[in-house]
């Protein structure tokens, strides 16, 4: 029976003192495994608030709601984003291009709209080009690897940065009247805002294969007479079945209110973007 017991606990014994062969892989790095990233995406967003458009002097200025004008319809906007890592330092490029055309809508609201008096049922057409473009760097303050997989690799790598940048928006807007009291006038605006920016992202990236990340931060801009401030929040994820590419997908939300001038002449747009987005992560 003895005999019987050291033969079935010999493979046992042998299997805990037996080499594995291969040396563990070596703990992770304190910062990302690439130095470029790249983003490119479709973002499927649409625009909600009020606006206000510059009139004659003395005129009296309303707010018109961007549903009233038809501005607020869905569509699928391109953005993009360039990461460039160099240790724990982080600097990054990004921006979307948002344009919506409407031919022909039937005014809701009533007021002054810039050189335009409309009133409910009026029909106008309108246009807006919008862009954002934001610059940014980011320093990797917190590191934690948390588990270790079978081949030695992080189970998860846990991170923290603070980010500082600027953001930049160039608005141009344009409405006609086709029918009612302004019929054949036109109004338009084109501004320039810019603004300071200060924000935080935290990110995991689970077995080298899955990262989830969450950046969000405020900014302004006190120019005088040209002001802006914002709120955004960027919630994404990705999925690299290999390790230089990936497919990413997650949700982003701007909240601004850019002024310009003031009295008659003050324009303003107090709304928002938001919607999901899909797009691909390219890594070197």
């Amino acid at each position: 029976m003895i005999v019987a017991l050291l033969l079935a606990a010999a493979p046992r014994a042998l299997a805990q003192s037996a080499p594995t062969g291969d040396a563990p892989a070596p703990p992770a790095a304190d910062h990302p495994d690439w130095t470029l990233r790249i983003e490119p995406a479709a973002w499927y967003t649409s625009l909600e608030g009020d606006l206000t458009m510059p009139g004659a002097p003395g005129s009296v200025q309303d707010t018109f709601g961007v549903d009233s004008l038809n501005l607020d319809e869905s569509q699928w906007a391109p953005m993009g984003t360039v990461h460039v890592q160099a240790g724990k330092w982080r600097f990054t490029g990004s921006g979307f291009s948002y344009s919506n055309d409407v031919d022909q809508t039937t005014v809701t609201d009533s007021g002054g709209l810039g050189n335009l008096t409309l009133a409910s049922g009026d029909v106008v057409s309108s246009s807006m080009d919008f862009w954002v473009l934001e610059l940014q760097g980011a320093y990797r303050l917190v590191h934690r690897q948390l588990g270790t997989m079978q081949d030695g690799s992080p189970r998860l790598v846990f991170g923290l940065e603070p980010v500082v940048g600027v953001r930049m928006y160039s608005l141009d807007m344009q409405l006609d009247a086709i029918t009612g009291a302004s019929a054949g006038t036109s109004t338009s605006n084109d501004d320039f805002f810019f603004e300071p920016t200060a924000a935080v992202k935290l990110e995991g990236e689970f077995a080298r294969q899955f990262t989830i990340d969450v950046q969000t931060g405020f900014g302004i801009g006190p120019w005088g007479d040209t002001e802006s401030w914002s709120w955004d929040i960027t919630v994404g994820g990705a999925w690299r079945p290999i390790p230089n590419l990936g497919i990413r997908i997650g949700y982003k939300h701007l909240l601004m209110d850019l002024k310009s001038g003031s009295g008659s002449d003050q324009f303003e747009l107090d709304g928002s973007l938001g919607g999901l987005f899909v797009g691909a992560e390219i890594r070197f």
